[in-house]
């Protein structure tokens, strides 16, 4: 029998190579590392597709809304100045204008810092959404019962900016994993959230404003 020779009955002489039937030697860890690899493979395809699909749009529209509900009242709050202003028990007290004021640029200022908190800590990121959303609406909620305008900056301004933020940072965080190829149509759409509300919104809340007051609005 030739020495080179292993016959595949017996057990190889090396524990770190195994002979198969074709007599072709393979190292065990190497069997490992291609079964995560095609692990790997399989979870990617299983991923929903970039720039179209359903789950894509879906995220897309939610975004949208997002954008609308979170700029939405910073860039009516002139309906609201104009009333606070007319209106007890307001009506003479100064600063009203800080609250819409505190409302846009504490949201503009604070961003970059939740950006960099939602990246240090990624899990968070789905969460922030739902509890920006949250406090926004406590924001709200809490400025009704204001009675003067400090109560209104602290509410209106200072903790819906920061609901806002939590609550929007997300959606940016998220676009660029969802769409590639049409990013710009997605930031377009999403971004036309705040126009239409711009629009529209004002014309609701003046309305609400005459006919149930700011209590009502407010909630």
């Amino acid at each position: 029998m030739n020495d080179s020779t292993v016959p595949h009955d017996h057990p190889p002489p090396n524990g770190d190579v195994l002979v198969s039937k074709e007599g072709l030697a393979q190292d065990p860890r190497s069997v490992e590392d291609n079964s995560h690899l095609v692990s790997s493979s399989l979870d990617e395809s299983s991923l929903p597709p970039v720039d179209g699909g359903k789950d894509a749009w879906l995220f897309l529209a939610a975004c949208f809304v997002v954008e609308a509900l979170v700029w939405g009242f910073p860039f009516s709050y002139g309906v609201f100045q104009e009333y606070y202003s007319t209106h007890e028990p307001f009506q003479g007290s100064g600063n009203i204008a800080v609250i819409g004021t505190c409302a846009m640029g504490i949201m503009y200022l604070d961003l970059p810092i939740v950006f960099g908190l939602l990246r240090r800590w990624p899990k968070y990121q789905r969460l922030s959404t739902t509890g920006g959303l949250i406090t926004m609406c406590l924001a709200l909620g809490m400025s009704s019962f204001s009675n003067n305008t400090t109560h209104l900056i602290v509410t209106q301004g200072v903790f819906y900016a920061i609901g806002g933020s939590f609550a929007y940072s997300p959606c940016i965080l998220f676009i660029d994993e969802w769409f590639n190829k049409r990013k710009g149509l997605a930031y377009g759409i999403m971004w036309a959230g705040t126009g239409l509300t711009g629009a529209i919104l004002p014309l609701v809340m003046e309305w609400l404003l005459s006919t149930y007051g700011f209590r009502t609005t407010l909630r």
